[in-house]
């Protein structure tokens, strides 16, 4: 299998990823859209992978004064569609390249039809940008280091300002880029009674304060977490933890291309349950449930026996399930399939 999987690269799993990769929320689905633009997030994460001397040429390991520590990490990102968690797309390479080189990657997935989210990473002056040259719009949490100078206030507290390149462009000055500044002060109180507040400060390219007023913008700031779930799923749920498997650079890339694969595939079957069960929002499908669903719906079916002369049809029997998965019912494939259908409609949290 190893030597398969190496004569055949990684090109064909990126191209089946690329063909399900997309937005699948439609104009109802809750959560996927502000004021008719469709809301998508941006963030990075890594993921861990053999320490193996074939491997770290092209993902080193992090080293301190003396000695190398850790896993060789790869870092992924990717843009999300809140709502439903889809990906549009995804970049991925050694973790020595930051978040904003991948994500320029990304940014052809974008069009004027959407509003990116992200984390105060993300504020430089020449990804915001790139994203305005998409057509997109933007709302992102600033930096602190960043001191806005409130040029013109408008009625709902928030102001306009101008962002400047950091460097002179020879024939264009320097570069600017107007847009909103809204300010909130944000509370957090755990479960122990600690309570802390801090500023945050959100920068947006949509101007218009009464078409887009700044507590609605706070609110669907907040949207960009589920990023994080969908890494959650990929990394504790489809993963379960694991250290990628794959020894060479290669076989890494193909294993990731396959997990994004799987993943979204995850995703557009139960943007299909949410369509046969008008209310139900996609946020509420398990995931973990989804993936067991499919896992048994896959399991190969091995024949036995054959025929005795009776007439009747050879007998079928599943093989072993792999540890933690739940036996297939031992009846025909049709029923096994309609069990597990079941499971996916009911099984919702």
């Amino acid at each position: 299998m190893s030597r398969a999987r190496r004569r055949l690269g990684s090109a064909p799993l990126r191209r089946l990823f690329e063909i399900l990769a997309g937005p699948v929320a439609a104009r109802t689905q809750a959560g996927s859209f502000y004021r008719g633009l469709r809301a998508v997030a941006v963030d990075g994460t890594t993921l861990s992978i053999p320490d193996e001397e074939a491997v770290t040429w092209r993902f080193p390991k992090h080293g301190g004064q003396v000695l190398e520590f850790g896993y060789p990490l790869l870092r992924l990102v990717a843009l999300v569609e809140c709502g439903t968690r889809a990906l549009l797309g995804a970049a991925f390479g050694p973790d020595t390249t930051g978040e904003l080189g991948y994500a320029r990657r990304l940014l052809s997935h974008l069009d004027t039809s959407m509003v990116l989210l992200a984390d105060a990473y993300y504020d430089a002056y020449d990804f915001l940008e790139a994203v305005t040259g998409t057509g997109a719009s933007f709302l992102l949490r600033s930096t602190r280091k960043r001191r806005p100078t409130v040029r013109h206030p408008l009625p709902d507290g928030s102001y306009l300002t101008t962002v400047c390149a950091g460097r002179y462009q020879a024939g264009r000055g320097y570069g600017r880029l107007e847009v909103r500044i809204i300010e909130a002060w944000m509370t957090i109180e755990l479960a122990d009674g600690t309570r802390r507040t801090e500023l945050w400060r959100l920068m947006t390219s949509l101007l218009d304060a009464q078409s887009y007023p700044a507590h609605e913008l706070i609110a669907l700031y907040h949207r960009r977490w589920q990023a994080e779930t969908c890494y959650f799923s990929l990394k504790s749920t489809i993963l379960d933890g694991r250290v990628l498997r794959s020894r060479t650079v290669p076989g890494i890339e193909q294993e990731v291309y396959a997990l994004l694969t799987v993943y979204q595939a995850l995703v557009r079957t139960a943007d299909d349950l949410v369509t046969a069960q008008p209310g139900l929002s996609a946020e509420r499908v398990s995931m973990i449930v989804l993936l067991n669903a499919a896992a048994g719906l896959t399991r190969r079916y091995s024949c036995v026996g054959g025929d005795d002369g009776s007439g009747h049809a050879p007998v079928s029997r599943p093989e072993k399930p792999a540890r933690g998965v739940s036996h297939a019912p031992r009846t025909p494939a049709v029923s096994a399939e309609r069990h597990e259908a079941g499971r996916v409609t009911m099984d919702v949290y």
